[in-house]
């Protein structure tokens, strides 16, 4: 079972969706997140410009953090 998947494309928007169900075949849906990214972090806490290969760690204007594998 997969709970809270969130993608992010190439401008750090991120996008997330749910998976109901044993027999699910595709994404049953997709919402775009609104709000302002403050900064795009990797794992050792260096500020990127934008999403790298790998994990990288979203911490938005609201205070709110995410990870985010691309």
């Amino acid at each position: 079972q997969f709970e809270n998947i969130v993608f992010a494309d190439r401008n750090a928007v991120a996008h997330d969706f749910t998976v109901a169900g044993a027999q699910t075949t595709g994404i049953s849906g997709v919402k775009a997140e609104t709000g302002v990214k403050d900064a795009i972090y990797n794992m050792g806490g260096r500020v990127m410009n934008a999403l790298k290969k790998g994990i990288n760690i979203i911490r938005r204007a609201d205070g709110t953090t995410q990870k985010v594998v691309k």
